[in-house]
């Protein structure tokens, strides 16, 4: 039974004592009227049969009195139990300036469950407030362990898994697959000669120059150090080695700010005989189709390294596919 069902046993329960205790006597009260016995007894001249129906009638109304009385002692007393409950409750949890308390009983439980409610739904909103930054907290940290700090690319984690996915999705699909393996050239002489500071920002700007060089659809990543690698879905070998062409030429052309983090950089930078005032990039290739003879995202990568590896050995600045 649900709880509009119970309130409503209560109120019929309430509905018959009232009849019972008020309107039925009113009717015997009507009916002896109707019947002249008021008449009657002021003449001191009751028939028989009026006191045979008066004793009856006083008879049953005693036993309807003591029927409503039983009807009404459990919802009564169950009452007060609640409201004295309630009111325990309400004086042990809830701020002493939100008791309020009245010789009523009904009044003292309709007052305490109103402060109830009120409590109730300040700790609702509390949990909802802190729900939301516990869920904002979790996409935080879902964010950290997938991408970079530095670049805000996917890391070396996550992008070996979305490999993996994406080289099955292919496989699945009969579709090629293509991913580039980028290493920026004397990265190590470039940060000796302007100070890590300088680095960093080489590899940010870097990094947005990659982004804007590659199509939507494409997905990039710091792999490691001053490396990234890119994933071309649906890219056959001459798209990707077109769109590794714009990448490396893009940067190639951009003129790198030089920001010396310290003076001891800056004194480094005007001694140092071999400092380099822009960057280029190599760039590896390998790709996907059926019949390459590469099964898993660990066999792209190890082309695309065996790629970069060439463009290194035939003078940097290079882009090469791996065959």
């Amino acid at each position: 039974m649900d709880t509009h069902s119970k309130s409503r046993g209560l109120k019929y329960k309430l509905w018959i004592a009232y009849i019972l205790l008020s309107v039925i006597p009113a009717l015997f009260f009507v009916y002896l009227l109707s019947n002249g016995f008021i008449i009657n007894l002021q003449k001191n001249n009751i028939p028989t049969n009026q006191l045979i129906t008066l004793g009856l009638g006083l008879g049953a109304i005693i036993l309807m009195s003591i029927s409503a009385l039983f009807l009404l002692y459990r919802p009564i007393s169950s009452l007060e139990k609640v409201s004295k409950k309630t009111m325990s409750f309400v004086i042990e949890y809830l701020p002493k300036d939100a008791i309020s308390s009245t010789t009523d009983e009904v009044e003292n439980l309709n007052l305490s469950f109103m402060e109830i409610f009120k409590e109730v739904k300040l700790k609702v909103n509390e949990a909802n407030k802190y729900a939301q930054e516990l869920s904002e907290l979790n996409k935080k940290l879902l964010q950290m362990t997938v991408k970079d700090d530095l670049t805000s690319l996917y890391n070396q984690i996550y992008i070996k898994e979305r490999l993996d996915n994406e080289l099955k999705r292919a496989h699945q699909f009969n579709q090629p697959l293509a991913i580039l393996m980028i290493d920026i050239d004397n990265f190590r002489r470039y940060n000796n000669s302007y100070g890590h500071l300088a680095g960093d920002n080489c590899l940010k700007e870097v990094t947005r120059l990659i982004k804007d060089s590659i199509r939507d659809i494409d997905i990039p990543a710091r792999y490691g150090g001053e490396e990234f690698l890119v994933i071309l879905p649906g890219a056959k070998s001459n798209e990707a080695t077109q769109i590794a062409e714009k990448v490396r030429q893009t940067i190639a052309k951009y003129p790198l700010q030089k920001i010396p983090s310290s003076s001891q950089d800056r004194i480094k930078e005007q001694s140092t005989t071999d400092a380099i005032s822009s960057l280029t990039i190599s760039i590896g290739i390998s790709c996907y189709f059926q019949g390459s003879g590469i099964n898993t995202a660990d066999d792209l990568i190890r082309a695309s390294d065996n790629a970069l590896n060439q463009a290194k050995k035939k003078g940097k600045n290079q882009v090469c596919l791996n065959i």
